[in-house]
């Protein structure tokens, strides 16, 4: 903020906490300049898990257990929250009540997981002591979810369907470099040139990066399309000149590669002013091989606004359970 007057920019960060674009809601002219290519906790812990206890519901779950990770992000889900805006309040019951209240399921179990934790195996053993049939993670990359899916798959736990979150679960090495250990569960994924072709570019940028080494997790396709959101607002203006810029972001609709445009739009005058807003999202399980399978309802797609050919790759019918996985998979 303090730069910007002498040296107009633009800052884009990937990050939940719901902080940093209130400041711009609540002093625009001053942060105006400030973007987040995320939904806000608690719109992103509210929304996109959605994806994950339709599966659970659909699959036959009626108990499951939350492990969530303990830091600033995941607050609202943790404990419920309001967030009062310029833009009127945003109330999110804690993740343990609403899912129990719109989804039926009943939560048996919650634990926090401490950022930098590695020992899990109490948690999971915990989850099947109660008779969890579903274990969410609500996780970050400050969770180690390869070594929870390694303790999972030798815990008594291990038949017990489990879904993950953020982390390096979505990257496309995750099967291989747990050993296998995470034949069986869930992810948000999107790493892979076969994913489901969310835009045009969508294929093509996984290809181009996977080329080059790189994995592409959610955040690598948030910040990838904002090089053209940046790109196509610039050309809309026709200058640097950096407060028309801002406008012209706040204003576009443009093809994201992971998310339907509707989720990428800067310009909503609600809390979600400058973020993402959440939604659901393409989630696969890891069958044979590793190879990703996605399961997310097709109708949920549809209701997103994902396209046809992305609502046919993906049917929760071609989910298998971790125990018929082990026994019918080449070991």
């Amino acid at each position: 903020a303090k730069l910007y007057p002498s040296y107009p920019h633009l800052v884009i960060s990937s990050q939940a906490a719901v902080g940093t674009t209130l400041k711009v809601m609540e002093n625009y002219d001053k942060y105006k300049f400030y973007f987040r290519n995320l939904p806000p906790d608690p719109d992103l812990n509210y929304n996109v898990p959605k994806t994950h206890f339709a599966i659970a519901k659909a699959i036959g779950a009626k108990k499951v257990a939350l492990l969530l990770e303990e830091a600033a992000w995941t607050e609202c889900a943790r404990k419920g929250c309001t967030i009062q805006t310029p833009y009127g309040n945003f109330t999110s019951k804690a993740m343990k009540d609403w899912v129990q209240e719109e989804f039926g399921l009943e939560v048996v179990y919650v634990a926090n997981i401490a950022v930098g934790q590695k020992d899990f195996l109490p948690m999971l053993e915990e989850a099947a002591r109660r008779g969890a049939e579903y274990i969410f993670v609500l996780s970050s990359w400050y969770t180690d979810t390869i070594t929870m899916s390694k303790q999972w798959a030798e815990s008594g736990a291990k038949n017990i369907p489990i879904g993950f979150f953020g982390g390096p679960n979505q990257w496309g090495i995750f099967y291989n470099l747990t050993g296998g250990k995470a034949l069986g569960s869930m992810s948000i994924f999107y790493d892979t040139p076969d994913v489901p072709p969310v835009s045009g570019k969508t294929r093509e940028m996984v290809k181009k990066l996977n080329s080059l080494g790189l994995a592409v997790d959610m955040s690598v396709h948030y910040y990838y399309s904002e090089i053209y959101r940046v790109k196509e607002a610039i050309e809309k203006v026709g200058s640097l000149e950096m407060d028309k810029v801002i406008k012209a972001m706040e204003e576009l609709q443009f093809e994201h590669t992971a998310v339907p445009s509707k989720y990428a739009y800067f310009g909503y005058k609600n809390p979600n002013f400058h973020s993402y807003t959440g939604g659901y999202v393409l989630v696969a399980q890891f069958q044979c091989g590793g190879k990703p399978v996605w399961i997310t309802p097709s109708e949920l797609l549809k209701e997103a606004g994902f396209n046809e050919e992305v609502q046919k790759a993906s049917s929760v019918a071609l989910y298998k359970s971790p125990e018929e996985l082990r026994k019918t998979c080449p070991s």
